[in-house]
């Protein structure tokens, strides 16, 4: 295997191609090796790039990918402009772990599914193309609720994608050819398993992501829920945004963790709370429609129980959170 410490972002992407793979922090993917999931030619080292910074500029904050989580929740700033991100970046895994992932490493974590981290497990789509999905054939074996495919139903890992997506924060990626740069919002950067699973995010053949931006508004409420049957096995998280003028909620944004192939954003919760002024009752009319587009196989029943929970608690702290600016 080769070892490339890159000393640029041009560097770096100079050396991306078939076989290569970048190493942020490098936990998952050493597990992943270790195992026989991953077997990557060549490795390319980021440690040395200046993507190290957390940056308040005007209306927004910029994160770069290298960031380590520890590090991104002990920034004074971020506590200033983005409290939620240090709420979730707190729950995320274990302090060891924290002080050595990258922010960028965790966004583009793969999927936490024991039969896809199980390199003797000749069915999994995801790691061979067209295998079928085992997980499928298990008859206890649980899987996304939202999302799924007759392919996969592997829930997305990342924690910290589901708070960004309630952010509406952007990611910059860059691309080999010509140094193209490109910014995107972060929940278009997955995508559903479809019949292709393999491809778990939109980034094209050797693309970096470079840096994270989050708009700031004094306008916004947040809210956060996770369940958890220890700090590396989330099983449903929630991060909501309302958007607020009057006691009148005129944007919101709800986004599910765990339960979904990708960070899943539940629309028709979204549109329950549009228009309407902030109360418990409407808490509640939003909760009830949590399950639209679910899709629970008779193993997972528990799953939609999880989904209404955690996005009760999360829409609840953010009506905290209102109640307690006002006064």
């Amino acid at each position: 295997m080769e070892w490339i410490a890159a000393k640029t972002v041009a560097e770096a992407l100079a050396h991306a191609g078939p076989g290569a793979r970048y190493v942020g922090g490098g936990l998952s993917l050493s597990l992943l090796s270790e195992r026989g999931v991953e077997r990557p030619q060549r490795l390319i080292d980021l440690s040395a790039l200046p993507l190290r910074s957390i940056e308040g500029r005007q209306g927004e904050l910029r994160i770069g990918a290298m960031v380590r989580l520890a590090a991104l929740g002990q920034e004074p700033l971020v506590q200033t402009i983005a409290p939620l991100l240090r709420q979730v970046v707190a729950q995320i895994a274990t302090p060891a772990i924290r002080n050595q992932a990258t922010v960028g490493g965790e966004l583009l974590e793969r999927p936490r599914c024991p039969l896809f981290r199980d390199a003797t497990n000749p069915r999994c789509a995801k790691r061979l193309p067209g295998s079928g999905c085992a997980v499928l054939e298990e008859a206890h074996a649980a899987g996304a609720i939202f999302g799924t495919s007759a392919a996969c139903i592997a829930a997305s890992a990342s924690e910290l994608a589901v708070a960004l997506g309630a952010l509406s924060a952007q990611v910059t990626l860059l691309s080999p050819e010509g140094l193209a740069e490109r910014s995107l919002p972060i929940l278009d950067l997955y995508v559903e398993p479809g019949q292709t699973p393999e491809r778990e995010q939109a980034l094209t053949p050797g693309e970096l992501l470079t840096s994270v931006t989050v708009p700031v508004s004094s306008q916004r409420r947040f809210g956060y829920a996770r369940i958890a049957d220890s700090p590396l096995l989330p099983l449903a998280s929630a991060a909501v945004m309302m958007e607020l003028r009057d006691q009148q909620v005129v944007e919101a944004r709800v986004i599910l963790g765990g339960l979904a192939t990708r960070p899943w954003r539940a629309r028709a919760c979204e549109q329950a709370l549009r228009g309407h002024r902030v109360s418990d009752a409407l808490v509640e009319l939003a909760v009830a429609r949590v399950l639209d587009g679910a899709k629970p196989r008779p193993d997972s029943r528990h799953l939609p129980a999880l989904a209404t929970q955690v996005v009760r608690a999360a829409l609840r702290h953010a009506v905290e959170e209102h109640a307690t600016v006002r006064r």
